[in-house]
């Protein structure tokens, strides 16, 4: 949004361009802002003070407008600047959803390894852990020395503690 705010400035010869953003009453506030001044008018409601000029900026379907201005001595916006900045404005938003796509896309890729990653540690190393425990188990029966089956019953447990942990992991 920064870039959108910088580019419509330059395409207008503007001082300042803003994009605002409606809250939940509506006011459309300024969220991103860029050139003189910018800093101090974040959260300020729009429209700004002559002479600007806003055009609608239509993304992620909520109520948002990209604003240009010029301080007060500065030269009023004509016709071709009004055109070249709704046609920006129009790009922009297609620009702005495509990224967001992307990222999307990107995000579901990762989803999807991670599914994959879950579904082999439970497919092998959960099942693997579980019969190396199941052995230990039974052939702790015929251990005769107490001492030595505390020893394969803790790392029974530790196995059973190991197989909780990624589980926990996984679902997590």
């Amino acid at each position: 949004l920064q870039l959108v705010a910088r580019w419509a400035a330059k395409i207008a010869h503007a001082d300042l361009a803003v994009i605002g953003f409606a809250d939940k009453y509506g006011t459309l506030l300024v969220e991103v802002a860029d050139g003189d001044g910018a800093q101090d008018i974040i959260g300020m409601p729009l429209p700004l003070p002559e002479p600007s000029l806003s055009v609608p900026l239509g993304w992620r379907s909520a109520a948002a407008a990209l604003c240009v201005a010029n301080s007060s001595e500065g030269a009023r916006f004509g016709p071709e600047v009004v055109a070249a900045l709704q046609g920006f404005a129009g790009q922009a938003v297609l620009a702005l959803e495509l990224a967001e796509a992307r990222r999307d896309s990107e995000r579901i890729l990762v989803f999807e390894d991670r599914d994959r990653i879950a579904r082999d540690l439970h497919d092998t190393v959960i099942q693997r852990l579980f019969a190396a425990g199941m052995q230990l188990e039974s052939v702790s029966r015929l251990i005769e020395e107490p001492d030595i089956e505390k020893r394969v019953h803790d790392v029974v447990d530790d196995l059973d503690v190991t197989i909780r942990d990624i589980r926990s992991t996984i679902y997590s």
